[in-house]
């Protein structure tokens, strides 16, 4: 409610030039505010309208357009938008099961956050998500070279660990299976107590069927 009115207020005002960019540089952001309220309360269309509000302001009105923010972005251009509009709007519209359009946000933010970051650390996190929405669209071979491309550069991903503990099992490949869930368990801080729980996966993580079901098959030691 308080966002609404923020909006309101600002809209009133004249929240866009006539050249569509914004007036006021909080008129972006509290559109993404206003998003992410909506995905508390479940309401992932009314999140994804107010992120393409906002990236639509910043210039990522369609994929042509976010392809060439990334590649100015890498250039050493300015960002163009706020990376993390992207990662929100993926979230979102996987909720929906809309992988493909979930794939290009992350691939788009990713690109993003590898022109502006020093050590990478939020574009792993976004790689995690695409890994998720290629294992989802069943694309597993891609989604496993990213985790393990991503888990070499970064070990403390456990998202990533989980993912190829739970796709080694599948395969057949028990050992492996069994390293990687022992690393993510013993070897990273935040251990491996939450991917036991198939609710905080589907509800809080947001991971796909065919990955929670992995996951279940792994943990129930299952051989498909």
């Amino acid at each position: 409610a308080d966002l609404d009115e923020a909006l309101a207020l600002m809209e009133a005002e004249g929240a866009k030039r006539d050249d569509g960019t914004p007036r006021f540089r909080e008129y972006p952001d509290a559109l993404v505010q206003r998003g992410l309220a909506h995905e508390g309360l479940k309401e992932w269309p009314l999140a994804i309208r107010d992120y393409d509000s906002a990236i639509a302001l910043w210039g990522g009105a369609d994929a042509r357009s976010l392809v060439a923010i990334a590649r100015a972005a890498r250039s050493g251009g300015p960002l163009g938008l706020n990376p993390f509009a992207l990662v929100y709007r993926g979230n979102a519209k996987a909720s929906l099961r809309e992988y493909e359009g979930a794939l290009d946000d992350f691939r788009a933010a990713e690109a993003l956050f590898a022109a502006v970051e020093r050590n990478g650390a939020r574009r792993d996190d976004v790689l995690a998500n695409e890994a998720l929405a290629l294992y989802a669209l069943g694309r597993a071979d891609e989604a496993v070279a990213i985790a393990r491309r991503t888990v070499t550069r970064q070990p403390g991903l456990t998202d990533l660990h989980v993912l190829l503990a739970a796709d080694a099992w599948r395969r057949g490949e028990r050992e492996t299976a069994d390293a990687e869930w022992n690393f993510a368990c013993n070897e990273i801080s935040t251990g491996c107590r939450k991917y036991r729980d198939p609710a905080w996966l589907r509800e809080i993580r947001r991971w796909p069927d065919v990955r929670v079901d992995a996951q279940a098959d792994f943990l129930a030691r299952r051989q498909v």
